[in-house]
């Protein structure tokens, strides 16, 4: 019977301790609480025993202790998190960004208070003609009400938004940088290990979907110009495609999914290359794929002029109509792939290696099984 993965839960929380340590005794309660549904990323967190009330590893306490993550918000956390816990007070304004971010992107958020600051923003919000939805405001009079409010938000989130079992892993980067092989390989390097594993690409990869790469790829097919706009959309619709009747059956059947190429694509190509704006491909990307997200993604990072060299098409006989692009055009989209692995959760770049695949095969296979030994539990 093959392996089968299921992701560790991550809960996003924020607030600032009073001096006192009223406030923290408080956090210890929060942490608590959320370390029995899952763990909470260490730099949402401080002091050394609020670190220890949420199980955070040792190694990671020392990063946090120094003050290197002190107090940064990394959003890219928040969106890889599967909720918001926010306690808040009057002055706690990067409070406020965090639950900002976080209703804008659709997550729940439970906001506490204590009834000794009382934010009249939070509040605020919840009394207008229409509250966001996924907003829940508390206030709390003992930390016994406080530790029964923050697990009946953890189970009803869990319960809401149960995680898919399986993972997704994508493969990413620029014309020629070696995708489909070193997928090809990882795929026989996980289904040794007992892994159920599908592999499959963008664009393409069912029926419908493959239809769409014919018009995408294809160098030509008339005088008439394929627009930005409309090469999006059909991007889009072909991911959606995908996901709905390959990507998300097959993590249902707790196998995991390899893609070669994910929405990183569409960002680096359409975004940088194409100068559409990342907003309308921030929506689209989201209605395509339902919110699903890679667990992760490795970019295969070449240059351009390398890259072009060894790209060959045997799906047309020649240069598909992305390969023949100039050199500009993707020296944008490499710079897009650089700036998108530091805003990504669980992204990284691995280099492309001229003449040795396996020592590619070697590195990436790291990368897998420390993400998969780190944020996944077998079944």
């Amino acid at each position: 019977m093959a392996k089968s993965y299921h992701r560790i839960n991550e809960w996003f929380f924020t607030g600032v301790p009073d001096r006192d340590g009223g406030r923290r005794e408080d956090f210890k309660v929060i942490a608590g609480v959320l370390k029995e549904f899952g763990r909470i990323p260490s730099y949402c967190l401080s002091a050394t025993d609020l670190l220890d009330a949420a199980g955070v590893p040792e190694e990671s306490k020392k990063r946090i202790e120094s003050g290197m993550d002190r107090f940064s918000y990394r959003f890219s956390a928040l969106d890889s998190s599967l909720a918001l816990v926010a306690h808040v007070t009057d002055s706690d304004l990067m409070d406020g960004a965090a639950i900002d971010y976080a209703l804008r992107s659709g997550k729940d958020c439970l906001v506490l208070d204590n009834h000794q600051a009382g934010s009249s923003l939070i509040s605020g919000w919840t009394k207008t003609l229409c509250p966001p939805k996924n907003l829940v405001f508390k206030r709390y009079d003992s930390r016994q009400e406080l530790e029964n409010i923050v697990r009946s938000f953890a189970q009803g989130v869990v319960a809401n938004h149960p995680s898919l079992p399986g993972a997704y892993v994508v493969l990413e980067g620029g014309e020629g940088c070696g995708k489909t092989t070193q997928m090809k390989m990882l795929g026989e390097d996980l289904t040794e290990m007992g892994i159920g594993v599908v592999c499959t690409h963008e664009p393409g990869g069912s029926v419908y979907a493959d239809l769409i790469r014919k018009v995408l790829l294809a160098p030509s097919i008339s005088s008439e110009r394929l627009y930005p706009k409309a090469e999006l959309l059909l991007l889009e619709a072909a991911r959606t495609q995908l996901c709905s009747s390959v990507v998300i059956p097959a993590m249902e059947e707790g196998k995991l999914v390899l893609t070669d190429r994910n929405y990183l694509s569409t960002y680096a190509y359409q975004g940088f290359g194409r100068g559409l704006s990342w907003e309308t491909i921030d929506l689209l990307n989201t209605f395509a794929m339902g919110g699903l997200k890679p667990d992760l993604t490795i970019i295969i990072d070449v240059d351009p002029v390398e890259g072009l060299a060894r790209a060959t098409t045997t799906e047309f006989g020649k240069k598909d109509r992305f390969e023949s692009e100039n050199l500009e055009f993707h020296l944008k989209v490499r710079q897009g792939y650089l700036a998108l692995a530091k805003r990504e959760p669980n992204t990284y770049i691995t280099p492309f290696i001229a003449g040795d695949p396996n020592l590619m095969r070697k590195n990436i296979r790291e990368i897998v099984d420390k993400h998969l030994l780190s944020n996944f539990k077998e079944a």
